[in-house]
């Protein structure tokens, strides 16, 4: 029940996301840094923000964000989401086969997705 398939990232929501982190309310910059750290699929359009020359507070942001994403372990919610991938590929009934189909139509730059698309090539 709790393997849901990645969904793809709005990019006009990415976008306003990554504009509040130069907004003029300190609140709003929080808001947008930790709501960008929380998600996986941000980071190419974070790369990408980093190329645009953005204002010192931005870069800095965005810099602090892309280190959490590369120096930092998997989240807890991701491991369990994997080794469930893994259990699925073990059990390997229509069913688990059918959840593993799901897991592999999500967001293409998701980890999740990927290792579901791994484990369905190995099953054939």
């Amino acid at each position: 029940r709790r393997l849901r398939r990645v969904e793809p990232l709005d990019g006009k929501h990415v976008a306003a996301l990554i504009a509040g982190l130069d907004s003029g309310s300190f609140t709003e910059r929080q808001k947008s840094s930790q709501v960008l750290g929380q998600m996986e699929l941000a980071k190419p359009a974070l790369e990408e923000a980093l190329t645009r020359s953005p204002s010192l507070e931005t870069k800095r942001r965005i810099e602090l964000i892309l280190a959490k994403h590369d120096g930092s372990p998997w989240d807890a919610e991701l491991q369990r989401a994997l080794r469930g991938v893994l259990l699925l590929e073990q059990i390997g009934t229509p069913t688990a086969r059918q959840l593993l189909q799901t897991l592999a139509s999500g967001a293409a730059g998701s980890l999740l997705t990927q290792e579901a698309q791994a484990v369905l090539q190995r099953l054939r």
